[in-house]
């Protein structure tokens, strides 16, 4: 189970899928989702079905389960809801192509294991499924389905559980055909694959979730799929519109993962160490998943370096670039999804194992951390940080704007006496100090120099930085934007002792990776009685900083805002 993180850095072609694929009988599984009509949408619907079907039984298992440790009414719940999204999913495929005039009439199922929860309801009351649940579900299913040219089959099946809940008769639909539900389903084969499991009640639910898992994930692989072919047809919005579904799947599958944490970890236990050396991270379907997800950034990427557009201006002019724009968002969005899956299998294994053991391939759970939170796409991640740092210089007098206009202005206080005349060659002595510290990027000298309610306006006009902890926020970002060899060249420098206040025009030389910037401004400083700064304010025009770091070709395609 916490394998799956290993997939972001090392990737799986070397691992042993047989194991994993052993256990949860995918060379018997895979073949329910073959479709034989040629319509396009019939392996996709076979293998949403399919998942459904196993999610009947588990509920069926559930309400059975007399356990006292079982936390029965957590796990009911939750496996309803999954049913619910799968539902809102699979009308994604219902929406799309209608099927063929040509294909064959079915007749409503016979052989669904919904059937078994209906028997549930009519024969006990102790045991059973929650009427709620029910009704949510079945009002799912009429939504979803209630424009779709064709009914599933499951129609009698869904108006006996209702019935056999108390819940009101749906109107019928008898003017469109219905697909031949038990011959795409397969409702015997998946029973009789989920009996297969026999060890205890957490077997079941950890093949049949990870079952599920490659459903699923064998949709997300032709949604992927046809991500590429327009792609290749430099079809971006249609490209993109195929990765959103994608990551709209795998965000349900990292939910749906998540009712493992309902298993009863004594009975899990055993379970592991007879399932030793097989883990959910050998599925090669997610292998697959994130290779197509790298192959699809680097058909855009390349596509757009040959037309010389770099990846910030596609991302600062959004309104020119809205395909490609669409496109990157589409897989960063997947990208997010992804990760998303792997935290909560993370988090699994932390909660089932601890943070100390080895997962079930050998690898240390915490160092899985560090694994999953690389990017997937490095080159967009650099360009958004580039984004980020431009943007906030070349917005720079506006910084805290809004919440300097919200903060209630303090009351003025009460004139004070006039100082006593500072010394000046202490404070020129600080003023060196403070100049010394930048170069050096001393944060904690930098900061001693200030009073402890001393503050920082950089550029003058935007929200200050209060405080030693603001004060230390304000340096961390100057040291992150800068690389280190600052050069700080004091041009002038003029002490008023007598005011306590001081001003130095100079002149910076720095470097944002490896860019080289020069800009000008002037520093002012108040100094307390005792030579602490009080308050510095920084005269300069940040945006000279942003249109330096934009190379020639971005500041004619991508101009800062004036």
């Amino acid at each position: 189970m916490a394998m799956h993180l290993r997939y972001v850095i090392v990737g799986v072609h070397s691992m042993d899928g047989r194991p994993y694929e052993l256990y949860i009988s995918l060379d018997d599984l895979a073949p329910l989702w073959s479709g034989t009509s040629g319509w396009e949408n019939e392996a996709p619907l076979r293998a949403a079905l399919v998942s459904l079907e196993l999610v009947f039984l588990l509920i069926a298992d559930t309400a059975r389960d007399a356990r006292a440790a079982a936390p029965r009414d957590e796990r009911m719940s939750r496996l309803w809801s999954g049913a619910v999204a799968q539902i809102r999913l699979l009308g994604d495929v219902l929406a799309s192509t209608p099927p063929p005039t040509t294909l064959p009439p079915g007749a409503p199922s016979r052989a669904t294991n919904l059937h078994v929860l209906a028997d549930l309801a009519h024969h006990t009351t102790k045991l059973g499924v929650p009427t709620r649940l029910v009704r949510q579900w079945a009002d799912t299913y009429d939504a979803t389905c209630a424009d779709v040219p064709f009914l599933l089959g499951l129609e009698p099946a869904i108006d006996a559980l209702r019935a056999a809940h108390g819940l009101p008769e749906r109107r019928p639909r008898t003017d469109v055909p219905t697909l031949p539900y038990d011959a795409w389903a397969a409702p015997l084969a998946v029973a009789a694959l989920f009996q297969r499991r026999t060890f205890n009640a957490e077997d079941r639910l950890f093949a049949s979730t990870h079952q599920g898992v490659e459903c699923w994930m064998f949709l997300t692989l032709r949604a992927l799929a046809a991500a590429e072919s327009a792609a290749n047809l430099r079809d971006w919005l249609a490209g993109a519109r195929s990765i959103q579904q994608a990551a709209c799947i795998v965000s349900s599958l990292a939910e749906a993962i998540l009712i493992l944490e309902t298993m009863v970890l004594s009975d899990y236990h055993p379970l592991r160490v007879r399932l030793r050396d097989a883990s959910g991270a050998q599925s090669r379907q997610f292998a697959s998943a994130l290779a197509a997800a790298r192959r699809l950034f680097q058909r855009l990427d390349a596509d757009r370096a040959e037309r010389g557009t770099s990846l910030l201006t596609i991302y600062r002019r959004p309104e020119i670039h809205r395909d490609e724009h669409a496109f990157f968002e589409a897989l960063t969005t997947l990208e997010n999804r992804l990760s998303l899956f792997l935290f909560n299998h993370y988090k699994l294994a932390v909660r089932v194992l601890g943070t100390e053991s080895l997962g079930s391939l050998g690898v240390e759970v915490q160092t899985l951390v560090d694994h999953f939170v690389k990017p997937l796409y490095p080159d967009l991640d650099r360009a958004r940080y580039r984004h980020s740092v431009i943007t906030s210089f070349a917005h720079g007098n506006h910084a805290g704007r809004i919440i300097s206009d919200l903060e209630r202005a303090p009351a003025d206080p009460p004139p004070a006496p006039p100082p006593a005349a500072l010394d000046t060659s202490r404070m020129r002595a600080a003023v060196a100090a403070y100049f010394d510290a930048m170069r050096d990027m001393d944060l904690d000298r930098w900061v001693r120099l200030f009073a402890t309610n001393g503050a920082i306006e950089s550029p003058e006009g935007s929200r200050p930085f209060r405080g030693h902890h603001g004060l230390r926020v304000f340096f961390r970002n100057f040291m992150k934007v800068f690389e280190r060899g600052v050069v700080v060249t004091e041009r002038a420098v003029r002490i008023d002792a007598r005011e306590g206040r001081a001003e130095v025009d100079w002149q910076l030389d720095v470097r944002h990776q490896g860019i080289p910037i020069s800009y000008t401004g002037t520093e002012r400083f108040s100094f307390s009685p005792a030579g602490e700064i009080v308050r510095v304010t920084v005269l300069d025009d940040p945006r000279d900083i942003a249109r330096q770091m934009l190379s020639g070709a971005e500041r004619v395609a991508c101009p800062l805002e004036e």
